[in-house]
């Protein structure tokens, strides 16, 4: 069932699916609340990332396409989406009740045309989710284990048209160490610039590191993704855009 952001959004509204999401815990509830202020602040290029991805979408701001993202979090890129092209059909799909509550409220002023549904993404796409011209995954493959993150792609492939379009942002495992090392020292200047400009609390970075920290993480080689694509059946994969081992990656479907 989706879930009209123009309507009231009690998690009751939506299918809740076996899996992660009917565990009893959310493990994104506590970052839900703080996601957009504090991650383009503390995760390098995060805007850089988004803005390039929807770029790559080749499709003009009148084209009546169907658009879906996966992880979608607070519903920003949502948002981005819905601003950059008026006229598209577009769903998000996350799995954390309190980010989707997020996006509900954010989303608003572009319903009925956006839409959002709760699915544990580690069972697999969303047969609710139709046809679609482009599938967007920023940041969310490196949280399910690669055997779920080749079926997730599977369904993805399965829904997109003819040549339907795959972008990913996600953080790859580098073949040389140094590259991950110098990516982290970056990333703890930008908090600790952050921190002491107190745009960042020390109960924020406590949530960040809690979510690191606990939270499964499956980063993949670059090469492994490549592989992975090819054998789900993309074709054209290549990296759009790369920052040391965060990469905007593009594919597809025949």
């Amino acid at each position: 069932m989706l879930c009209g952001v123009g309507i009231e959004w009690p998690p009751s509204y939506c299918e809740i699916p076996i899996g992660l999401a009917m565990s009893g815990v959310d493990p994104f509830a506590r970052l839900a609340s703080i996601y957009d202020r504090v991650f383009p602040r503390v995760v390098p290029k995060y805007d850089e990332a988004v803005d390039l991805m929807l770029a790559l979408l080749p499709y003009g701001a009148e084209a009546r396409v169907r658009l879906v993202e996966l992880g979608c979090g607070t519903g920003e890129v949502l948002k981005r989406l819905a601003t950059a092209f008026p006229q598209a059909e577009i769903r998000g799909v996350d799995s954390s009740a309190a980010m989707l509550e997020v996006a509900h409220k954010k989303l608003s002023p572009f319903a009925p045309r956006v839409s959002l549904l709760r699915h544990d993404l580690s069972q697999g796409w969303p047969e609710e989710v139709g046809e679609c011209e482009a599938v967007l995954c920023p940041y969310v493959l490196e949280y399910l284990a690669p055997e779920a993150q080749e079926l997730l792609l599977q369904g993805a492939f399965r829904r997109l048209k003819p040549e339907g379009r795959l972008l990913i942002i996600e953080f790859v495992q580098p073949n040389e160490p140094r590259i991950s090392q110098v990516f982290r020292d970056l990333e703890y200047r930008l908090i600790s610039g952050t921190l002491a400009r107190r745009q960042l609390s020390e109960e924020e970075l406590a949530i960040l590191t809690d979510l690191s920290e606990k939270g499964p993480r499956h980063p993949l080689s670059w090469s492994q993704r490549v592989e992975m694509l090819e054998r789900v059946g993309f074709r054209r994969v290549d990296t759009a855009w790369r920052f040391l081992n965060f990469v905007l990656a593009t594919a597809a479907r025949p």
